[in-house]
């Protein structure tokens, strides 16, 4: 939360709490007006939380920042110049951070600047972990239409509201819309990697 109210491009922050059981409530409640709390008593899963807040959201653009990850104070003003009207995301590298441990690895080393779409539909499909939505600028009309809560045809634990699946197919659908992507070879996004994460499980 406070990695999202720091943005040097102003920005609306959302807190969608879905059946927590904690002091969630408690800690929502301290930031006063400066955020928008959602709470629903019943939790629907992952994919029905993120879209809640995205619903919820009043911008032309959006941002998906996970409970246990964190952004730069510069990534929303770093972005969001690169989505252009004929660009489908934007995406910046990742540092993962494990607890205890001062040493953290990047991920996502692509090429810089904009880029064909068959190039990164190329790697969504190919790579075993591939973009998670943490790490990208949407515009909200794309997230509504494509973020679903279940993968055609999915069977099993992932792809069925599970947030792994339906996150790599929200980028490819996407694609259908635009022409190009773009990458911003920097690590403006940090995620926690701990053994309930879905970084460490997917």
């Amino acid at each position: 939360i406070d990695s999202s109210l720091a943005q040097t491009e102003p920005s609306e922050v959302i807190v969608c709490d879905h059946g927590s059981t904690d002091d969630t409530p408690a800690v929502a409640a301290a930031y006063g007006s400066r955020i928008r709390y959602v709470r629903r008593e019943q939790d629907q899963g992952p994919i029905v939380c993120w879209r809640d807040a995205v619903e919820n959201a009043s911008g032309e653009y959006v941002h998906l920042n996970f409970d246990d990850d964190w952004i730069d104070a510069t990534f929303v003003e770093r972005t969001l110049p690169l989505l252009g009207p004929d660009v489908a995301f934007v995406y910046t590298r990742t540092r993962i951070h494990e607890p205890g441990n001062p040493e953290t690895k990047v991920l996502l080393r692509h090429p810089a600047g904009i880029g064909p779409r068959a190039r990164i539909v190329q790697f969504l499909l190919r790579e075993k972990l591939p973009i998670s939505p943490g790490c990208a600028l949407f515009r909200r009309r794309d997230v509504l239409k494509n973020l679903l809560t279940e993968v055609p045809g999915a069977s099993g634990k992932y792809g069925r509201n599970s947030g792994v699946g339906e996150d790599l197919l929200l980028f490819l659908l996407a694609t259908l819309d635009y022409p190009r992507y773009a990458h911003l070879p920097e690590a403006l996004s940090h995620f926690l990697a701990h053994p309930i994460s879905i970084t460490t499980d997917a």
